[in-house]
């Protein structure tokens, strides 16, 4: 029963892109007389594959370009929602209630395997390495997002493993003056932002600030399989300031949020407050007209273990308190020279240095039943405060030896402190015999530096120790890349990629250790099809294939071996647009151990294939723009695997609604 009506959900919807598809056009018409035609024209020019403006068909990656427009007529609220629309890309949750980034099946607890970057500049924790994909992250001032799906070690150093992905913010002329939104939606969410932006003779300034409440869905169970009230409540305040002078510019960002641990049961509350800071400098300056020279710094504040967990006997009287602090900092430098003065080549040559340094990790409990209660420590990092140096220098070279025919290779070396001396090179060969068709084919080998948590930590009573020798990750990618356009208006992808991860990184279930694992394997494919019709009006398809086996051959869990999203993104007459989308992900496997680590009472197999579709009505162009977006239209309940060993399995949130006004002056 279930899967026919799932069934008919996946027909009406294709149903409504065919009608949208045959009759968007004469709208597009009607609304939109005159107006000049180019296909994709928001995609010039990527910066992310080689930290340096190039045309995409010649970036030695897997690069996708998601622009402001694109965000807006999304109607995405997080970053999580739009990236989980791309091939490749699988959006989880754990159960702090935070969302989850894997990229190609490189799997991992915390988004610790792929490298946030605000404007070029790397955005992390360092106690778990991660990075936020979710309501932390507002979009208010992003311009563009630059997505690398692969490794990226070559230039970002270590973390690239499995990918990069990069929010380039806006610049003075990339806005009006001035611009007001707010926003209300379902389980009493708040949402209201101002972005405001100067240019004058010395240069000009961006300030964007945004705050945001929200209630939070609703759990039916904790991680115990047991029937709870809890919700999932979110409040975040940010605030962030570009300021340009002519070379210069300088980068000031703070975000506080606060949220709670959905998975807890009704007698416990962990309440979580992460405080980020960073402030960045750049510099960049042509010295003559075939030498430019960046110069930039970076530091980066993280107060985000400021946690609060109170244990309940029977519901009301308070028997324990647990309070972690994690505090951490990270600065960096580095160069960066770009090179044209040889024929047909362009060579990119840096130096990068980062400190990494924990200032306070522990976490406390106090039983307040005892007699005389006093302060228990049974969280600690040995040393108590670790602290780490890197080193990387990298040489990239671009060499066009055909009009149509492209050649990029680069290699980078790493020295720190903790794990030694990491190589990591690239190769690119890259095709262009017409506009029709392109073809890259892609090298690339990463590594990602085991964190603090990994290493270091302690726990009491023991939970997963850290362990000081292990060794960093590595993958090595092979991947072919097709793009061919038969008609303006079409565009194809495929792409076809061999992943081969080396020390791999888990908790080892026997010793209760971080360990290197053995090796992982991943391979799969990702047709893509786009066309567009007018300026503004596109249907896109694509369609994910891939096997994650770990060392035994044993299908890695808790990956989807299926995905795929069809949408479609209509301008109706002149100021009216429709954005709609099916998400399918299909079933995922169990764990082999999991029979073993759950009790039959609790055994729940909730992985099932789901489908999920969401419709965004907005205007543009107007005085003041509404946004209208309904979320997982048909409610259909569906689940994440939660990594806590015997835990169930956390739920996605159910229908919602989010309503926005936007006025720019």
């Amino acid at each position: 029963m279930n899967n026919t009506i799932r069934s008919l959900r996946t027909c009406f919807f294709v149903v409504l892109m065919i009608h949208c598809l045959l009759f968007g056009p004469f709208f597009e018409v009607l609304g939109a007389q005159g107006e000049a035609f180019q296909f994709f024209e928001e995609e010039a020019q990527v910066i992310t594959a080689s930290r340096r403006l190039e045309p995409p068909e010649e970036a030695p990656s897997n690069i996708t370009i998601i622009t402001e427009q694109q965000i807006r007529d999304s109607g995405a609220r997080t970053l999580s929602e739009l990236l989980s629309a791309l091939p490749g890309i699988q959006i989880t949750t754990h159960r702090k209630g935070g969302e989850k980034i894997w990229i190609r099946g490189v799997t991992a607890v915390y988004n610790d395997k792929t490298i946030l970057l605000i404007d070029g500049f790397p955005f992390k924790e360092l106690i778990y390495g991660q990075h936020p994909i979710d309501e932390q992250l507002p979009l208010t001032n992003v311009k563009r997002i630059e997505i690398i799906k692969g490794p990226a070690s070559v230039l970002y150093g270590a973390n690239a493993l499995g990918g990069v992905i990069n929010l380039i913010t806006k610049e003075p002329d990339d806005q009006p003056n001035a611009a007001v939104t707010a926003g209300l939606g379902s389980w009493n969410t708040q949402r209201y932002s101002v972005s405001m932006a100067r240019q004058a003779d010395w240069g000009g300034a961006v300030f964007s600030g945004t705050f945001y409440d929200s209630r939070g869905a609703h759990h039916d169970k904790d991680e115990d399989g047991n029937s709870t009230t809890r919700r999932d409540p979110n409040a975040l305040k940010h605030m962030h300031l570009r300021l340009f002078s002519h070379s210069f510019s300088l980068g000031a960002y703070h975000g506080s949020f606060q949220t709670d641990e959905p998975g807890e049961p009704d007698t416990q509350t962990r309440t979580f407050t992460n405080n980020t800071s960073f402030l960045n400098l750049q510099w960049k300056h042509p010295l003559s007209e075939w030498l430019s020279l960046t110069a930039r710094s970076y530091y980066n504040l993280f107060d985000w273990g400021n946690a609060r967990r109170k244990f309940k006997s029977d519901g009301v009287t308070l028997k324990a308190v647990e309070s972690t602090t994690e505090k951490t900092r990270m600065i960096g430098a580095g160069f960066l020279a770009e090179l044209t003065r040889f024929k047909d080549h362009v060579v990119t040559a840096g130096f990068d240095f980062e400190n990494e340094k924990g200032m306070e990790i522990r976490r406390t409990k106090i039983d307040t039943t005892a007699a005389n209660p006093k302060e228990t420590l049974i969280r600690f990092s040995t040393p108590p405060k670790p602290d780490r140096n890197n080193y990387g220098i990298f040489l990239d070279d671009h060499w066009k030896i055909h009009p149509f025919l492209l050649l990029a290779a680069g290699i980078r070396q790493d020295e720190h402190d903790q794990y030694g001396g990491q190589t990591s090179p690239r190769a690119s060969l890259m095709l262009t015999p017409s506009q029709q068709w392109s073809a890259k084919l892609l090298y690339g080998n990463a590594f990602r530096a085991p964190t603090f948590r990994e290493l270091y930590i302690t726990e009491t009573p023991k939970e997963d120790d850290g362990d000081p020798n292990l060794k960093p990750e590595r993958i090595e990618t092979v991947e072919l890349d097709l793009q061919y356009s038969p008609i303006s208006s079409l565009r194809t992808n495929l792409a076809l990629y061999h992943n081969t991860i080396v020390d791999f990184v888990a908790p080892n279930s026997a010793t209760l250790q971080y360990a290197n694992m053995g090796n992982r394997c991943i391979y799969g494919l990702e047709p893509e099809l786009r066309y567009q019709w007018g300026k503004r009006s596109y249907a896109f398809f694509n369609y994910t294939l891939l096997r994650a086996r770990d060392a035994n051959g044993n299908d890695m869990p808790d990956v989807a071996p299926e995905m795929f999203n069809l949408g479609l993104n209509a301008a109706v007459a002149r100021y009216v647009n429709i954005f709609t989308i099916l998400q399918h992900v299909g079933r995922r496997n169990r764990a082999s151990n999991y029979q073993a680590d759950v009790v039959a009472a609790l055994q729940k197999d909730l992985l099932g294939a789901y489908d999920r579709v969401n419709l965004v009505l907005s205007t543009r162009d107007l005085p003041v723009d509404i946004a209208a977006g309904i979320y997982n239209v048909f409610d259909v309940q569906s689940f994440n695997p939660n990594y806590a060993r015997g835990a169930y399995d956390m739920e996605h949130p159910g229908r919602s609604l989010m309503f926005e006004m936007r006025y720019a002056f």
